[in-house]
């Protein structure tokens, strides 16, 4: 996909979802404390500065990060107001508006004073700023929210990216970070495999066409050390000459970058199910083994203790392969699961 195909995709995307943003503040209108609404609005926002900054539209993305902080504060808040409400509707004007022109030229921006004043609406009428906000958090939570936050993302699966191009890491950044994943990445394979030893990884996306390690190569040595990681191969070129090889590796699927949005996100979702799926059933066979060996024990232990003990353990690991039994028949379910919780 040329530059100018990936900026036009941009901006197509950032219409629909300008227009979704829209439709938000027509909701928000009815309900201003719609904590459902107000996260939806943060996360279009979000995606639209960070690609506008991908593509290159710097200055666009700079805007929109300005609204996004705004609409952050109110996101942690729990509610708008509505002079509020009316204000970042007409910045959301602006800013479709301002895509609509860059459609038909890349190069335009509004004058300065333009954007200064928009800006300005924003800190004035809305009389809010980063610093308060970020005041207001550390007084709440202390060093207990930095905390919470470092162990859900722990929790969280995880995705590494490894590609030669910094600007397809970023793109890639950008369609995987609404998704529930903890995402690494690497700009050569010998980086990927560096950050595939010192992480629990889940799934690989690994462009084809690398210098020095091809991702071939690069899957090849990840696989003498797992194998359960999911892969994703990812190029410019599908070369299907290499099929045996993606046979071999056990290759989850196949990405073209020239159309790779939603079918990378797709793609991830389906092979972090699998990848769950698979943990899940390993452990589950372990499981059976160790139940199969108690039910022995216990028919040929005479001690009342410890065949006490056995019977409690036996519940435990029956109560383990029930819940492991709803989670592989649930694919929305797996996802969300601890396995080592459960283990």
């Amino acid at each position: 996909m040329s530059e100018i195909d990936i900026k036009q995709e941009f901006l197509d995307e950032a219409t629909e979802l300008l227009d979704d943003c829209e439709e938000i503040y027509a909701k928000l209108a009815d309900d201003l404390h719609s904590i459902k609404c107000i996260d939806h609005l943060f996360r279009n926002l979000h995606t639209v500065k960070g690609s506008a900054g991908v593509v290159g539209f710097m200055e666009l993305s700079k805007f929109v990060h300005r609204v996004e902080d705004l609409v952050n504060i109110y996101r942690e808040n729990g509610s708008l107001t509505e002079q509020s409400r009316t204000v970042l509707l007409g910045c959301n004007d602006s800013i479709a508006s301002w895509v609509e022109e860059l459609k038909d030229d890349f190069d335009y921006s509004p004058d300065a004073e333009n954007i200064g004043q928009h800006l300005k609406i924003l800190e004035d009428k809305l009389n809010l700023s980063a610093s308060k906000h970020i005041q207001k958090q550390e007084e709440i939570s202390g060093f207990g929210f930095f905390e919470d936050m470092d162990d859900t993302s722990s929790k969280l699966p995880k995705v590494l990216v490894v590609d030669d191009e910094a600007s397809i890491l970023s793109i890639m950044e950008t369609y995987l970070m609404d998704e529930p994943i903890e995402v690494f990445t690497a700009t050569s394979a010998k980086e990927g495999l560096e950050i595939f030893r010192t992480n629990s990884i889940d799934v690989i996306v690994s462009d084809l066409s690398m210098p020095e390690i091809t991702g071939l190569e690069f899957v090849k040595q990840v696989r003498k050390e797992d194998e359960k990681v999911e892969v994703i191969f990812l190029s410019a070129h599908a070369d299907r000459s290499s099929l045996e090889d993606f046979i071999k590796l056990r290759t989850f699927a196949f990405v073209d970058k020239s159309n790779a949005h939603y079918e990378i996100v797709t793609a991830v979702n389906n092979a972090l199910k699998s990848k769950k799926v698979s943990d899940a059933l390993t452990l589950m066979t372990k499981l059976n083994f160790d139940i199969h060996l108690d039910f022995n024990l216990l028919r040929t232990n005479k001690d009342q203790v410890r065949a006490k003990q056995i019977e409690e353990r036996l519940d435990i690991n029956l109560g383990k392969v029930s819940r492991l039994c709803s989670i592989i028949n649930d694919p929305e379910l797996v996802i969300k699961s601890d396995l080592k919780e459960i283990a």
